[in-house]
């Protein structure tokens, strides 16, 4: 099987304290990897994470790119502009590969003739984060993007979305999926650019679930490989930005069903996404 030439991309934002652990990863995966590019954006302590860059540039190709905060797709997609791997392979800053990561998810591409795979995504307590999903529906919606379900205790459509259903945490076998975690996912550069990359309408979450939708319609297979494991910490972007965590969330839940899905269904879900959202927002007035 040749080797594959892998370009590394990582959005960075308030990332200093976690990236450390990544790069040193990085380093251990070098025989696999082109290049590694650093989007920064724009975050209260991007003078410490390029630091951070600097000191592993001399054992790894890093490029550290300053940007403006224009969101985590649009910056993934600048960071796949400047590579030039054949393979992109997408990074949360807060993610730290085990030594064979990349190698046995390069293999299970290749052996799936997968355009897109994701691997299992864990937690330092060993815990399963959603490393791949199904296509929301609007069940999904309602129960799983508001906090209805978590209201009238219904697990029901959180199982279905993460794909907990079919347990596929316990699964060995790689699965065609809807969509992977952007946390990690390899995709061919051939398939980024047929896809024009993420949709850069979305500023921050659910990107990637629409990738892989995007993928399935065209015809592209999404693999999620469970052989390939890495540690992901999680929230190291967004925990000391609620409000624009909690806008962003906002925005991209209404965006992709009204992008994804028709009128009747918009009918029903986007007022009580905006009726969540307004006593979301009453509640934190009250309590600052």
């Amino acid at each position: 099987m040749k080797r594959r030439a892998v370009s590394i991309i990582i959005v960075a934002y308030n990332s200093s304290n976690k990236i450390d652990k990544l790069l040193k990863s990085l380093i251990l995966n070098c025989k696999y990897i082109n290049e590694v590019i650093v989007i920064e954006n724009n975050s209260p302590d991007r003078n410490a994470t390029h630091r951070k860059c600097e000191k592993y540039s001399n054992k790894i190709k890093l490029t550290f790119v300053e940007n403006e905060n224009v969101g985590f797709g649009r910056s993934c997609n600048k960071g796949a502009s400047l590579s030039k791997g054949d393979q992109i392979l997408f990074l949360n800053p807060d993610t730290e590969l085990k030594t064979s990561s990349i190698q046995i998810l390069l293999n299970h591409m290749e052996l799936t003739h997968a355009d897109i795979i994701g691997g299992k995504t864990i937690s330092y307590k060993g815990e399963i984060h959603g490393s791949v999903v199904r296509a929301p529906n609007i069940a999904v919606g309602l129960f799983e993007f508001t906090n209805l379900g978590k209201l009238f205790n219904i697990k029901k459509w959180h199982k279905y979305f993460y794909y907990e259903d079919r347990k596929m945490s316990l699964t060995d076998e790689d699965q065609l999926v809807d969509a992977v975690s952007g946390a990690y996912l390899l995709i061919t550069r051939k398939a980024f650019q047929r896809l024009n990359g993420f949709d850069m309408n979305i500023y921050m979450y659910l990107e990637d679930v629409d990738l892989g939708i995007r993928a399935n319609e065209m015809g592209m297979r999404v693999v999620y490989c469970p052989h390939s494991e890495i540690w992901h910490i999680g929230g190291a972007s967004s925990n000391d930005v609620h409000k624009i965590h909690h806008k962003a969330w906002y925005d991209s839940r209404k965006y992709y069903f009204k992008k994804h899905f028709g009128v009747l269904t918009n009918a029903i879900l986007q007022p009580i996404f905006v009726t969540e959202e307004f006593v979301f927002k009453f509640i934190n007035r009250i309590r600052e």
